[in-house]
């Protein structure tokens, strides 16, 4: 079933405050109609934006829907289509990539869902849009013991190679799993990373080369854990610790030249530890420089994007450096006016959210070019909560792009845009 939604002229003047010029580089703000639960974006360096979120209706009866909206914002629509819909099955932990030729993954959670209340373990599943615009059946990829945290992610390499990482629990294969497809292909049989469960993990490619960067556990006995999967070794990926314990909200970010930054707070993962040290390292090849402490404040929060590190102090400030491999961080400083960076592209520009320190909710969102000393601010309607929004950045393209939840007409819906470097 797909759709094709079109722009509706009242949403073109949509700005956060002030207008946005056609020639300031964003695209109209696109409405996809839906209720968004579990919303998740992606964005290619040619500027071709992929959307996936469930519907998720209130009551006991409810009827879990699964969709996706493929695109280019810049030409005024999305094309939507309808990947699963069920009554006895609840969709959560929704993920999307979209590679540099437009193949479209999604992998998604599913629980059995009766009384109003999902139970037991959960079940990986996944599908793809090929280049030519065709979606592909569902595919159980694995299963997880895990009622929480089996946390699937999707990325894409440059050669259209996609990998999804989850925690599959007891189940086999055992702890963390990483499964890998073709272009055009279904995922094979997922492998076992080994560890604990990451929280809250990232998954980045650079180049061939797949990180994927969390905090395993969530205790006092919590890590900052990479895996790197070179090309020649995606089926036995290096796995590293980069900080720990305890360590709690690790961020991952790509520099373009073939390091890594892996960022963290260095300090408990629940209870009354809420604050931590700032700290990051960055990796290059299999080198794991040292870690470096970055702030000597208490850390709430924490975003990476490429090499910038930004986090919200105890005392509600707002601060930011850059980790450079082989370099000490310069000094901490506050961003001018709170602004800091959540995604960035090959040619340097940068999506900045607006920090509010007193509850660290990002919002609203603009674009910094490269070189510029100006804002230019994405046309779309303020969200409220930060689960309400969200970025994207192609790393080693050009492409940004970011979605808000809002109501249209009376009814909710994505409004997304993306950016035209």
């Amino acid at each position: 079933m797909s759709t094709r939604l079109l722009l509706p002229a009242a949403l073109c003047g949509l700005a956060l405050g002030w207008a946005a010029p056609a020639e300031a580089g964003w695209s109209p703000a696109v409405p996809v109609p839906g209720s968004a639960s579990w919303p998740a974006i992606a964005v290619n360096g040619g500027g071709q934006v992929a959307l996936a979120w469930a519907d998720e209706p209130m009551g006991a009866r409810r009827s879990f829907v699964l969709r996706a909206a493929v695109g280019r914002p810049a030409a005024g629509g999305l094309k939507t289509h309808t990947l699963l819909r069920a009554t006895d099955r609840r969709v959560a932990d929704v993920t999307v990539t979209v590679d540099r030729f437009g193949e479209v993954s999604v992998a998604w959670v599913e629980q059995p869902f009766a009384g109003g209340r999902a139970k037991g373990s959960s079940s990986v599943r996944a599908a793809y849009r090929t280049r030519a615009g065709r979606w592909s059946r569902v595919q159980l990829v694995g299963r997880s013991s895990a009622f929480i945290n089996v946390a699937p992610r999707v990325g894409s390499a440059p050669d259209g190679t996609v990998a999804l990482s989850y925690y599959s629990g007891t189940a086999q294969p055992r702890r963390m799993a990483l499964a890998w497809r073709a272009a055009g292909r279904p995922f094979t049989a997922a492998r076992s990373l080994g560890g604990d469960f990451l929280t809250d993990p990232t998954l980045l490619f650079d180049a061939g080369t797949m990180y994927l960067a969390g905090t395993s556990r969530c205790d006092g006995r919590s890590q900052a854990v990479l895996y790197r999967a070179a090309p020649t070794r995606r089926r036995q990926p290096d796995a590293f610790v980069v900080g720990g314990p305890p360590v709690r909200r690790v961020g991952l970010g790509l520099t373009g030249d073939g390091a890594a930054v892996v960022a963290w707070i260095a300090g408990g993962c629940s209870g009354e530890d809420t604050f931590g040290l700032p700290t990051g390292a960055a990796v290059k090849g299999t080198k794991v420089g040292s870690a470096q402490r970055l702030d000597a404040s208490p850390a709430s929060d924490l975003i990476v994007a490429g090499s910038d590190v930004s986090w919200v102090t105890s005392s509600n400030k707002v601060l930011t450096t850059r980790l450079i491999a082989g370099k000490p961080a310069p000094a901490a400083q506050a961003p001018r006016d709170g602004w800091v960076p959540v995604a960035v592209d090959a040619s340097g520009d940068q999506l900045v959210r607006q920090v509010n320190p007193a509850s660290a909710i990002r919002d609203p969102a603009a674009a910094m070019p490269a070189g510029a000393g100006s804002l230019l601010a994405a046309p779309l309607p303020l969200s409220g909560w930060p689960w309400n929004a969200g970025t994207a950045g192609a790393p080693l393209g050009q492409g940004l792009a970011m979605f808000t939840v809002s109501t249209i007409n009376g009814a909710p819906a994505l409004v997304a845009s993306s950016w035209r470097p």
